[in-house]
């Protein structure tokens, strides 16, 4: 009896050891499984994080759409004529006494408010315009010429619609210029945008008034991608028959607009060091710097993109 109960307490010590060893390795099993789950979501954590990166720089402009109250076309075969004003008015912000001509190519709202400004002294802008020009013809044998089949077709993207409801864009239009990390606050309020008053006189008066955003006009919007130091941008277009011109915000005074041209010209010749090898890239960072001007885009402290990676080659046809 006594052998047996020896036996007994042998078999449940043996019993007892054998789970220790099974639990100790159901817990070295565990914990290699939470150690490799660990892994799994810091590797697609990282991968998540390229991902919104890439999307940051590379398909900003697949993500531009019109608000409410406009059709986008499912065709836009005439997109690229929204390139020729962004291509005049950098040809004229570096012309000598060409504010004019720049003003020429905004809406009819904007240039009604704009050619208020009187006894407007170019002697500062003209001193910056003949330096830069000077400066920029000594590196690339070149002036500053933007051409919209050389650098504004595969580098921007265009997309048309037509105004369904002017009531629609009430603090919706001209759309929000800033997209991304790294740009003015000013950008993402609803001042200087179309205002009830302004929808009504859209709806009432022929062919739009000077609002011209009545029911079945053209409408465009150019995304310009973050590159050489600049934050991505859209720019907002009417078509004012034939041709189309850019619309600003409306509490930009003609003064404001004079003295960010200034600054923008200023910071451009500053920045000659940054100035990309490639007279293209050049020309392409001349028409970025501009077009900031027209929306008061603050380029302080802005993603420097990397010349080599060209954005937006899916430009329509």
């Amino acid at each position: 009896m006594k052998s047996m109960t020896v036996l007994l307490a042998s078999v449940c010590v043996a019993a007892a050891g054998l789970s220790a060893v099974a639990q100790n390795d159901t817990s070295r099993e565990v914990r290699k499984e939470v150690r490799e789950t660990s892994r799994e979501v810091q590797r697609n954590a990282n991968d998540a994080v390229k991902d919104a990166q890439q999307t940051i720089k590379s398909d900003a402009g697949d993500k531009l759409a019109f608000p409410a109250g406009i059709s986008a076309r499912t065709t836009d075969k005439d997109a690229k004529g929204l390139f020729d004003p962004l291509a005049e008015i950098t040809d004229s912000a570096f012309s000598k006494d060409g504010f004019n001509n720049l003003v020429g190519r905004l809406v009819d709202q904007d240039r009604d408010r704009i050619n208020q400004l009187k006894d407007r002294k170019d002697d500062e802008l003209n001193a910056v315009i003949d330096r830069v020009r000077t400066a920029f013809k000594n590196k690339y044998g070149r002036d500053i010429n933007a051409e919209v089949n050389v650098h504004l077709e595969g580098f921007a993207k265009a997309i048309t619609g037509e105004v369904q409801d002017p009531n629609a864009l009430v603090g919706k239009w001209p759309v929000s210029s800033g997209m991304g990390a790294g740009l003015g606050s000013d950008l993402k309020n609803e001042a200087g945008k179309l205002t009830p008053e302004d929808a009504k006189k859209a709806e009432d008066k022929l062919f739009g008034g000077n609002v011209n955003l009545e029911k079945g006009r053209n409408v465009g919007l150019v995304h310009l991608p973050a590159s050489h130091g600049k934050p991505a941008l859209i720019v907002s277009l009417i078509q004012e028959s034939p041709t189309w011109r850019i619309d600003i915000p409306n509490n930009i005074s003609g003064q404001q607009l004079h003295r960010n041209l200034v600054n923008a010209l200023t910071e451009f010749e500053k920045d000659q060091a940054k100035w990309p090898t490639d007279s293209i890239e050049a020309t392409r960072m001349a028409v970025h710097c501009v077009a900031s001007a027209l929306y008061k885009a603050d380029t302080t402290n802005a993603p420097l993109v990397n010349e080599k990676e060209r954005p937006l080659t899916d430009m329509p046809r």
